[in-house]
């Protein structure tokens, strides 16, 4: 994985780390950050590692950070 790879991960967790207790949906974050990526399949497939990792959870389209 790149370094750039890494900070997008990054942005996207301390994003949604920052929305707090209620979350922020999927769809306003990805247009909140979507000059940072090259498609909405390269902003899900980051969403979809922290998932995997357990630091992200997502109820109803709404992410929220769990770690």
């Amino acid at each position: 994985m790149s370094r750039g790879e890494l900070k997008m991960i990054r942005l996207i967790a301390d994003t949604i780390k920052d929305a707090g207790a209620d979350g922020i949906p999927s769809g306003m974050l990805y247009s909140a950050l979507m000059n940072n990526f090259s498609s909405v399949d390269a902003y899900q497939s980051f969403v979809d590692m922290l998932k995997r990792a357990g630091l992200v959870s997502e109820t109803g389209h709404v992410l929220r950070f769990i770690a």
